[in-house]
């Protein structure tokens, strides 16, 4: 609160008089205000932690699979666990050591058997002929029958041996014989020499489809050719009996072995699911990884034991408690920097509780959505936890806060704030300092540049070119420093403008809804506000045209001071357009309304013309409620006349009081009030009086305005209307200055001149009689 006229000792004396009566009540009062303050701010910290590790995900160093480690860990206690990995390395092992099943096909073997039947038949005829050419022709069909229907090429001497055994009994029971040892042969199984290159010449064990499931001992076609003719050779006969069985029966030695590959995988699985799981055991002590080695299937899958371990075992629980007190602590060295910081710094938030709740409200909401949508990511990519490392610094709506702080406090705050929420996010998701350096950077960008913005359409632009930036720069550090690649850095810009309309949504919902419940207003809304269109205004327009007229005349004087004094012009401009806006219930009861000849308080009493004055503030106040206007232009309406008296029908009430001598009550021609409360209201007061007085200057010049403005400032100050509100007298001289100038400019003073070129006599009338008709609008 500023005085504009210094005490008397006598007052000065009085007011130490009644502070020291009052010491002990303000002293209990300060003491109260100051745990109230410390009890809001350690809630309001607990709140914050309980939002950042409430049932938080330990997140350490972390391990990418095929990626090059950064850091080196080593294990901080004794554990075990069953690999995965080295236990499907065993089980591939042992899958090549299963040998293949296979079954004997016979069906060609049975084939033969029918062919040499065929032969025995027709060796038999042959021998019962006596013609030797009938004979030998006989023969010739014989070897020619075989050879292109059988595919067996027989040979005619191998047939003339076998002629000239005695008996067709004999012949038969050799041939028989011969057989038997085939089918020896034959069921013991034959490979393919081509299909099994390496194992010519050589015996096989495998596992042949039998009953028991027992090992055979195959053999090769060479092997079981050799062995046939062991067996016909040991035989009771000649030499040339022998070679010949030999030289037919081994057309029957095919290979017969066939792969039976359901039974083959059906022994492999058996097998391989007797195999037990493969458990490894770590000490304390022993290092899981180095720093700079490749991460391995193998060591991913140890680290990654590692930390279930660590949550499972009883000694992770004090270690994680000891991590968990390491940063609570962290966040409260943060928290009380921050609020020193807060009272350095000359920001908005320090000097209202209205500014202090919408910043905790704000601050809180953050944090809750950045732990959420961690979490959220977390579930979402558990399982691929380089994407999930990869996307989550960038999902999360880190700027919410810079994007609402700035326009609705200040700069400071929101620089504060930045800084605040990028510091905890770093807590939530363990990124690293390059992270946290470049959310702070695009923060305070989006700070800077929305630290004044007036529309909607600007506060968006803004933040698609920081989160533009932002992806720049992600995908340069992602590629050359990271070496993720383009899909992972396809995946993280995605998540970036994801993140970026996620934001804008939310700060597009939320800014109505903080201007609403803190009530406080940001330029934006003031600027929505000063459209020409709203309705309020074009109902003003359309009633009251005098009185819009004088309203654009104020915003017009108020926003220039502003702008000179260091207010808020856009607050001033929007309040001066419907400060008036009461005077649309009576507008002809308003000089600016009223036409020529029409006066309506002629006919009514001063007090009652001063009663229907007063009452186009209350009368703003409701119009304002309806159509839903800020507190601001509200408490403008309100204190736009102070207390101020109503100085022509006053004294028009002490004349007619000296005819009729009815006591006149100064309360009925003074306004209700309050005086102005901060710096706009005031300036719009004083440019509102102005601005009425100015229109009954008969003569414009710098000299009269400069009188009609020095006369209302005076009767102003005098009144102390400005006790109240933080306007300082170096300022009003600068808005008198500037009240001059622009009036000048707006109505165009001129000289009048007669047709001879000498001033006018009613240009002189118009200067002697300015200063007097000005002093009958103060305070109308």
């Amino acid at each position: 609160m500023l005085f504009f006229r210094r005490k008397s000792k006598k007052e000065q004396s009085i007011e130490i008089r009644h502070k020291r009566l009052r010491g002990v009540a303000s002293g209990e009062k300060k003491l109260c205000e100051k745990l109230r303050i410390v009890f809001y701010g350690c809630a309001f910290l607990l709140a914050v932690i309980l939002i950042l590790f409430w049932k938080q995900i330990p997140i350490g160093p972390q391990l990418f699979l095929n990626h090059i480690a950064k850091v080196s860990i080593t294990s901080a206690i004794d554990f075990e666990y069953e690999s995965d990995f080295k236990t499907k390395t065993l089980r591939e092992q042992r899958r090549q050591m299963v040998t293949p099943v296979y079954k004997i096909d016979l069906e060609k073997f049975r084939q033969f058997c029918q062919r040499v039947e065929i032969l025995k038949a027709r060796l038999d005829k042959i021998a019962t002929l006596t013609d030797v050419q009938e004979k030998q022709s006989a023969l010739d069909a014989l070897v020619e029958l075989f050879g292109s229907k059988y595919n067996i090429a027989l040979q005619q001497e191998d047939l003339d041996t076998l002629l000239r055994i005695s008996t067709v009994l004999q012949r038969n029971r050799l041939i028989e014989e011969g057989i038997f040892v085939l089918q020896e042969i034959i069921q013991k199984g034959i490979l393919d020499d081509n299909e099994f290159e390496h194992q010519v010449n050589a015996d096989s064990y495998v596992s042949v489809s039998q009953k028991d499931d027992s090992l055979v001992h195959l053999q090769t076609k060479g092997n079981a050719l050799r062995f046939l003719r062991m067996s016909l050779f040991v035989m009771d006969v000649e030499y040339d009996v022998a070679n010949a069985l030999m030289h037919i029966l081994k057309f029957g030695l095919v290979p017969n072995v066939i792969y039976d590959q359901q039974k083959t995988e059906d022994k492999i699985n058996q097998f391989v699911a007797r195999t037990p799981n493969v458990l490894v055991h770590v000490r304390k002590g022993e290092p899981i990884v180095e720093s700079g080695q490749m991460v391995t299937p193998e060591v991913y899958e140890c680290f990654a034991a590692y930390q279930d371990k660590l949550v499972q075992t009883e000694s992770h629980q004090l270690g994680f408690n000891a991590m968990m007190t390491k940063k609570v602590f962290l966040v409260c060295l943060l928290y009380v920097c921050t609020v020193l910081s807060l009272q350095l710094l000359p920001t908005k938030i320090k000097k209202s509780s209205r500014y202090l709740w919408i910043t905790a409200f704000i601050l809180l909401l953050n944090i809750g959505l950045i732990r959420g949508t961690s979490l959220l990511c977390y579930h979402s990519f558990g399982s691929d936890k380089l994407l999930f490392f990869a996307l989550v610094p960038f999902l999360p709506p880190t700027f919410l806060a810079s994007l609402l702080i700035a326009p609705l406090v200040d700069m400071l705050g929101g620089f504060l704030c930045t800084f605040f929420i990028v510091s905890l996010k770093n807590f939530i998701i363990y990124l690293g300092l390059e992270y946290f350096f470049l959310d702070l950077l695009i923060g305070l960008l989006i700070v800077y540049s929305c630290r004044k913005v007036y529309l909607k359409k600007d506060l968006a632009r803004h933040c698609l070119v920081s989160y533009s930036l932002l992806a720049l720069l992600t995908v340069f550090y992602s590629l050359f420093a990271q070496h993720l690649g383009w899909l992972i850095c396809c995946q993280q810009v995605s998540a970036i403008f994801v993140s970026c309309f996620a934001t804008l949504v939310l700060v597009m919902c939320l800014l109505p809804i903080c201007e609403r419940n803190f009530e406080h207003v940001t330029n934006i809304t003031f600027l929505e506000l000063t459209d020409y269109n709203h309705p309020l205004l074009r109902r003003l327009q359309m009633l009251a045209p005098g009185t819009y007229h004088h309203s654009l005349m104020v915003a017009t004087l108020a926003e220039k001071v502003a702008n000179e004094i260091g207010a808020n012009s856009l607050l001033c401009r929007c309040c001066a357009l419907y400060h008036d806006i009461g005077k649309l219930v009576k507008p002809e009861y308003f000089t600016e309304n009223q036409r020529e000849g029409e006066n309506p308080h002629e006919h009514q009493t001063p007090s009652m013309s001063a009663v229907i004055l007063k009452s186009h503030v209350k009368e703003g106040i409701e119009l304002a409620k309806s159509y839903n206007l800020p507190k601001a232009v509200m408490d403008v309406i309100q204190q736009h006349h102070g207390n101020t008296i109503m100085q022509y029908f006053y004294k028009k009430a002490l004349r007619l009081q000296e005819t009729n001598g009815e006591p006149v009550d100064p309360l009925i021609f003074r306004y209700d009030g309050p005086k102005p409360q901060f710096k706009e209201s005031a300036i719009i007061s004083l440019a509102d009086a102005v601005e009425a007085a100015s229109r009954s200057l008969v003569r414009v010049s710098a000299q009269a305005i400069a009188e009609l403005i020095d006369n209302i400032v005076k009767e102003r100050i005098n009144a102390e209307q400005f006790n109240e509100c933080s306007v300082t007298l170096q300022e009003i001289d600068q808005l008198k200055k500037s009240f001059q100038f622009t009036l000048l400019n707006i109505l165009h003073a001129r000289v009048g001149y007669n047709e001879n070129g000498v001033v006018s006599d009613n240009e002189k009338k118009r200067d002697a009689f300015s200063n007097t008709s000005a002093d009958s609008q103060v305070g109308v």
